[in-house]
């Protein structure tokens, strides 16, 4: 099995190759909408996981609670990063950097900024749910340390407890200034 560090770490590096064929200041914009995403996580993320479970109960699916909750955070996650890559997002004004080896790492940079606030945020709501993934069988517990030291860096878990939503919607606020403002 692999170890799920690897996963989620590889993950993010396919945002970062994404940022890399967008540019960066395409992926700025999209940087706004998965901000966004967190913010929603951080005000809802327990009302959603609640409304999955009653979802499944009542079309009598008979799963995990904890599964259930997952799927339902999973689904929300992956339809947002849908939107935010097919759908029209801001474009940041700006000319790519003179050199390519800078303007390529500033753009593999915002992807990888952006892999973070994804699947690192994916990572942990996985991680606070006991990774459900092991009921379908496609994760076996437990967790290394070095998973545990790195999932204590995902974005939900680096925002102080109580402040989390006033600190991301600040970064979101400084984001569409800059966006505004050039």
């Amino acid at each position: 099995m692999i170890p799920v560090e690897v996963v989620f770490c590889f993950l993010i590096g396919v945002f970062g190759l994404i940022g890399t064929g967008r540019k960066f200041p395409v992926e700025l914009g999209a940087t706004i909408g998965f901000t966004a995403m967190l913010l929603s996580l951080l005000l809802a993320g327990d009302r959603l996981s609640r409304l999955s479970s009653r979802a499944a109960d009542a079309a009598g699916l008979g799963l995990e609670e904890s599964l259930v909750r997952w799927l339902g955070i999973s689904l929300f996650i992956g339809l947002w990063v849908g939107f935010m890559y097919v759908g029209q997002t801001l474009t940041f004004t700006g000319t790519w950097p003179p050199s390519r080896i800078v303007g390529t790492l500033l753009d593999a940079a915002v992807g990888l900024f952006n892999g973070w606030l994804v699947i690192g945020s994916w990572w942990h709501y996985s991680h606070a749910l006991g990774y459900p993934l092991r009921h379908l069988g496609w994760f076996e517990p437990p967790v290394s340390a070095t998973a545990e030291s790195l999932v204590s860096l995902t974005p939900p878990a680096i925002v102080p407890e109580g402040h989390g939503v006033l600190l991301v919607t600040a970064f979101l606020v400084f984001l569409l200034a800059l966006r505004v403002f050039r």
